[in-house]
């Protein structure tokens, strides 16, 4: 069976809002625009990103105890004891630039493949997997296509990806908030060029965790932007992306380019500490974004 009628049949499934195992359906750019889910649960892993890449002769190693019969059992318990690495060849993967693109997943323990220390990427909610992995020191993340449903994100139900983990209930959720042992990350789309606020670097003793976060709001002519007017946005606010692209690495000034080049509309994801967000907002007069 060609490849090219695989994608045609792929397209055809996905506009009839099914999941498709192993879907491939990019954009011009070879990016994903759709859900990839857990084959198993259906859970949500990943929205709108990933690109996607061909690599002849890449493998996922899969860590396997001797009375482990299915890669799922060897890797919801990849902790324990000494363990064989049984080599799974795959043609297509979906390359992440961090794990911040992923929406639901878990990564195991650092464990010594014979491709050196890796750490592999499973499902949160049934331990599907492993279906990915980072290796030690890398923040690029790779899924494999072939392990991965795709899915049309408009025939997707908000209720089922927005359920809190088991045992977990909503009071307990918003103390784990206001005490900062919490993040919650929300994105904002914007149809306007000028969003009115203002990005600084959040400098830490490691420069690769430097963040780069809302300091500030701005006004023209007495009249504030879209960023503090739509509620959302507070002082202290993480950006994690652009349009899908991770600033991980960036510095303030790759990030507004990012933003004041971008097409309209454009989607910023935020992230927000349980501590963050009290700082009372700080206004200054716009200025026209100049390197």
């Amino acid at each position: 069976m060609s490849s090219s009628f695989l994608a045609i049949a792929s397209a055809r499934a996905l506009d009839a809002g099914q999941p498709v195992l192993g879907g491939r359906v990019v954009d011009e750019a070879g990016r994903n625009q759709k859900q990839l889910r857990c084959p198993r649960c259906l859970a949500r892993v990943v929205s709108g990103c990933g690109e996607l890449k061909q690599r002849e002769g890449a493998v996922l190693c899969v860590p396997q105890r001797e009375e482990a019969s299915t890669a799922a059992d060897g890797a919801s318990t990849a902790a324990d004891g000494a363990w064989s690495w049984r080599q799974q060849p795959h043609e297509w993967w979906w390359l992440l630039q961090d794990f911040n693109d992923v929406d639901n997943g878990g990564v195991s323990p650092v464990m010594n493949s014979p491709f050196g220390p890796v750490k592999l990427v499973l499902c949160c909610e049934c331990q599907f997997g492993p279906f990915g992995y980072q290796m030690e020191g890398e923040a690029l993340v790779w899924l494999c296509c072939d392990l991965l449903c795709q899915q049309e994100g408009r025939f997707a139900r908000a209720e089922d990806d927005a359920t809190l983990p088991p045992g977990l209930d909503a009071a307990t959720l918003q103390r784990m908030l206001e005490s900062g042992m919490a993040t919650m990350q929300f994105h904002v789309t914007f149809s306007e060029q000028r969003l009115g606020m203002v990005l600084a670097d959040a400098v830490k003793e490691d420069p690769s965790e430097t963040k780069v976060v809302v300091a500030a709001f701005t006004e023209l002519e007495g009249q504030l932007g879209p960023a503090e007017l739509g509620g959302q946005i507070k002082i202290g606010d993480q950006v994690t992306r652009v349009d899908g692209r991770s600033t991980r690495g960036m510095d303030y000034a790759a990030v507004l380019d990012l933003i004041v080049g971008g097409k309209r509309p454009i989607v910023l994801h935020f992230e927000r500490r349980g501590i963050d967000g009290q700082i009372p907002a700080q206004r200054e007069l716009h200025q026209d974004w100049v390197r």
